[in-house]
């Protein structure tokens, strides 16, 4: 709607600066719109001399539609009738896939007041990075305001960005590019952080469970973690893990770590020839993707004036 406001502004200049063998516009329209309503517009020409042809076009992005065309001998008065074009939205589910993925993409088309508006799309193509139609949608109706649309992709597939444009029976265009991509996903490792020192008597013993990309960056998920006491002989060497316990799933924090707060409250029966230690074992599941990796870590439980 903007383009033709702009025409016709222009139209008008071109009036007052005129010479006297100029033409003379007049063009006007409804100064707002509402999406899906029919709108009128007028134009009046006045010829001083000879013959003037004269185009009248709407344009919206990249797409231009005709009003009206005459060629004008001397006094000309018009008025034409035109359709304001819905608010359509073309959207994909994720931006990138991978070969043998499905492409699955929703078209949207809404009124000014951002409610369904029925819409016919003469032409709904996909091309390949190389400009090439690979799929095709003719007719495409929407009544409730949304249709969604999908098409499978070979594992063959060329790499690179796809086009998916939706032509109205009036040649209004929306475009939606999106991108396949054989990719791997990053790597990360999960580790366990524990206090410097941790005593049996301790009730707020807090250990941090952290997941990081192997390029630095933390990683956003869910931790879930199982802590045990775990005690060990000093003749045998084998771990007798006394109690053990699923902690509640945390979040990690912006530094991709997720605390947990343990209460070593444990009455431990030692003995010179026992040692003991907290044990910990954190999965983190990354967002978006789902990927589960584990960390695991000990740190030796003092006490008294007893380090074991």
């Amino acid at each position: 709607m903007l383009g033709l406001l702009l025409i016709a502004c222009m139209l008008l200049q071109a009036a007052d600066s005129r010479c006297p063998d100029d033409p003379i516009y007049l063009v006007t329209v409804a100064s707002q719109t509402t999406g899906g309503s029919t709108e009128t517009v007028c134009a009046h020409i006045l010829l001083q001399n000879g013959p003037r042809s004269f185009t009248l076009t709407l344009e919206i992005g990249p797409s231009n539609t005709t009003l009206l065309e005459e060629l004008v001998m001397t006094e000309f008065h018009r008025c034409v009738q035109f359709q304001v074009p819905s608010v359509v939205t073309n959207t994909t589910d994720k931006p990138i896939y991978k070969p043998g993925q499905t492409i699955k993409f929703r078209i949207v088309s809404l009124d000014s007041s951002f409610l369904p508006h029925e819409e016919v799309f003469q032409a709904i193509e996909l091309q390949d990075p190389k400009s090439n139609r690979i799929a095709q949608w003719l007719n495409q109706s929407i009544t409730t305001g949304i249709l969604d649309l999908s098409h499978p992709t070979t594992p063959e597939a060329k790499q690179g960005n796809y086009i998916i444009s939706a032509r109205t029976k009036r040649d209004a265009i929306t475009t939606q590019t999106f991108e396949i991509l054989e990719y791997v996903l990053p790597k990360f490792e999960v580790t366990v952080l524990f206090p410097d020192v941790i005593f049996a008597q301790d009730k707020n013993a807090t250990i941090k469970i952290c997941g990081k990309y192997t390029y630095g960056k933390p990683v956003l998920g869910s931790v879930k973690a199982t802590v045990c006491i775990n005690s060990h002989s000093r003749w045998y060497w084998r771990a007798q893990p006394l109690q053990c316990m699923d902690v509640s799933p945390a979040r990690t924090d912006k530094t991709g770590c997720a605390t947990i707060f343990l209460s070593v409250t444990y009455e431990v029966h030692l003995s010179p020839n026992t040692q003991y230690n907290l044990g910990v074992l954190g999965k983190l599941e990354e967002d978006g993707t789902g990927v589960v990796l584990t960390g695991s870590g000990s740190k030796n439980i003092i006490t008294g004036r007893n380090s074991y």
